[in-house]
């Protein structure tokens, strides 16, 4: 179909055709030209390029498949006395030799008739390093395809200090973006 469509359409319905009946997409209000799925894929396989591309996260809530951009915003407040006494948190930062220097992404052009071209953004604070690359049939211009790269790899840098929370099993109940 012409024009834009908002993600979070394009997410359920690839999500629908593959037998998830029941999916909440409605928080991806980015709007996207197009994926192109040239031959028979699994559902999952096709999502992917998305999540990736988009910063997505997907996890299952109540029988839900639920699709939600990462934002940061998430706040999660326990009561003291449930913790464990084991480790409770801990964290690690990952070196800058762990770090992608640049990312590239190819993507199906949207002004030259569909033609797959690459684009790359390099962080220019990393020396030297790997190049990490996303291959997809998502349908971008290449403004926003060096747009979309520059993110990505800016999310990498933020994401490079993780933290592992323990919890105690009366905790069960919770999960990502509770």
């Amino acid at each position: 179909r012409a024009g834009k469509g908002k993600l979070a359409d394009v997410v359920t319905q690839i999500a629908l055709k593959s037998g998830v009946t029941s999916i909440d997409a409605s928080a991806c209000d980015t709007w996207v030209s197009g994926l192109i799925i040239p031959a028979p894929t699994s559902g999952r396989a096709a999502l992917e390029p998305l999540l990736d591309l988009y910063q997505l996260d997907s996890f299952t809530r109540g029988g839900t498949l639920m699709v939600r951009p990462r934002d940061g915003t998430s706040e999660l407040s326990v009561d003291e006395s449930l913790l464990t006494q084991e480790p409770l948190f801990a964290t690690t930062r990952a070196q800058d030799e762990e770090l992608p220097a640049a990312l590239a992404i190819t993507y199906a052009d949207e002004l030259s008739g569909y033609e797959l071209k690459t684009t790359e953004a390099r962080d220019e604070t990393i020396s030297a390093g790997r190049t990490a690359r996303i291959a997809t049939a998502v349908v971008l211009e290449q403004g926003e395809a060096a747009g979309r790269a520059r993110t990505i790899l800016a999310e990498a840098r933020v994401m490079r200090e993780q933290a592992v929370f323990g919890l105690p099993l009366v905790a069960d109940g919770l999960g990502p973006a509770s």
